[in-house]
């Protein structure tokens, strides 16, 4: 029908033919673009911010044709909009009355050019982080590495402690000499295998010096006689009670004491008797008095100095080192 067509929504098609040639038309390449097709020419193209690909422009033309303007001619019947077709939701109605809900689709136009990409839009919202995933699990073991070749033997040195030298020791070895504490290594001279003392060499002794004179002998105590013994007599009646004895100990004398009390003095650990003479009641030693002590003998000669032995650690031995003297290997842990 050339009568039109009247909408009361929207059409929806993604492109528009001429009537008189499909390489005519107005496509929709893309939500946000519109491009005219003339003679299979793409002519014109706006965007969403539009902007002009080609010269021209579209125009509507009195308000019933849509046009494109290339800036020297005109292509007109791109969509004709006259009166005489109505169309709503329910279909199309013709100027004839004939109503039609649905039609064959036309043939499909070719593909348009691919529109310019559209401006990048602007960061979205950062999302909440998620959970942390689980650990993995452990890897595998590694392959055991290649087990290193054994090292040599280092040398063996013999070690004996006792109080006598060992016998039959070799070159080298050690003796710890229990009740003096030191130590001797058993080396050769060039002549002679010996033990030679490497702990701290005690200097020889001093001359002693000479003893005291002894001091004077104390004075001992008369012992009385002892009587003979009598015949054994009848036994008499019970006497009547003995005088006591007293017994004091301590540092210093008691005083008031009678006749045959003892003391023992706790500092000395002597006991005394008090007893009288004939005149003074006084305290007598009972227990040995020891003498005075002796004059303090002159003080022994010093000692020589002793011999002094080197001593080297490294992993190669010292050389000029003198007769005595000790390497340690560093390398082997021997001596």
């Amino acid at each position: 029908s050339d009568g039109g067509i009247t909408a009361a929504g929207i059409i929806a098609a993604s492109s528009y033919h001429n009537i008189l040639s499909s390489d005519t038309r107005l496509d929709f390449p893309s939500a946000n673009q519109i491009q005219v097709i003339a003679q299979g020419v793409a002519v014109q193209k706006w965007d969403y911010n539009a902007t002009y690909i080609r010269t021209g422009k579209l125009q509507l033309n009195s308000g019933v044709n849509l046009w494109v303007y290339d800036g020297t001619s005109t292509l007109g019947g791109l969509v004709n909009t006259q009166a005489g077709i109505s169309m709503d939701a329910a279909g199309i109605t013709f100027p004839d009355g004939t109503h039609q809900e649905t039609a064959s689709s036309g043939i499909a136009g070719a593909t348009g050019n691919t529109g310019a990409a559209g401006s990048a839009g602007s960061q979205g919202i950062q999302g909440v982080t998620g959970n942390t995933g689980a650990a993995g699990s452990a890897g595998s073991q590694g392959i055991q590495g290649v087990t290193g070749q054994t090292g040599d033997d280092g040398t063996s040195v013999g070690y004996t402690a006792g109080n006598t030298a060992p016998s039959g020791s070799a070159t080298g070895d050690f003796w710890y000499e229990n009740d003096t504490a030191l130590y001797y290594a058993n080396v050769w001279d060039g002549s002679t295998l010996g033990w030679l003392q490497i702990s701290g060499i005690d200097g020889s002794d001093g001359a002693t010096g000479t003893a005291g004179s002894q001091g004077i002998q104390g004075v001992t105590g008369q012992t009385g006689s002892a009587g003979s013994q009598g015949i054994q007599g009848v036994t008499g009646n019970t006497g009547d009670d003995g005088t006591s004895v007293g017994y004091t100990a301590g540092n210093t004398a008691p005083s008031g004491s009678a006749t045959g009390d003892f003391w023992y003095e706790n500092d000395t650990g002597l006991y005394y008797a008090n007893v009288f003479d004939g005149s003074t009641l006084a305290w007598l030693q009972v227990s040995g008095r020891p003498g005075n002590t002796g004059v303090t003998g002159a003080a022994g000669n010093t000692g020589s100095a002793g011999t002094s032995v080197g001593y080297t650690a490294g992993n190669t031995a010292p050389v000029s080192s003198p007769t005595g003297d000790f390497w340690f290997r560093n390398d082997t842990g021997s001596y």
